[in-house]
């Protein structure tokens, strides 16, 4: 069975602070590819969004990671850079 996995993000309102997390989509590795590309793409040129890559079952606890203002490295998710 192949592992499904989860594109995150995160976005930060630079006048007010406020911290969105969503799920943009899910899929298996292989689907995923192109879209961790775009990903990386749209982070470089939009300062406020981040994507995060993460196995499904660990989302719900990393969209609670995430929401918080400091987030630290863990090994539950990937920042896709």
């Amino acid at each position: 069975m192949e592992q499904t996995y989860c594109i995150l993000q995160r976005q930060v309102n630079l006048q007010t602070g406020q911290v969105a997390v969503r799920v943009c989509k899910k899929g298996t590795e292989e689907e995923l590819s192109k879209d961790v590309n775009y990903c990386k793409l749209r982070s470089i040129f939009n300062q406020d969004l981040t994507y995060y890559l993460v196995k499904q079952e660990n989302e719900k606890e990393v969209i609670k990671i995430l929401k918080k203002k400091v987030v630290e490295e863990d090994d539950r998710y990937v920042k896709i850079k």
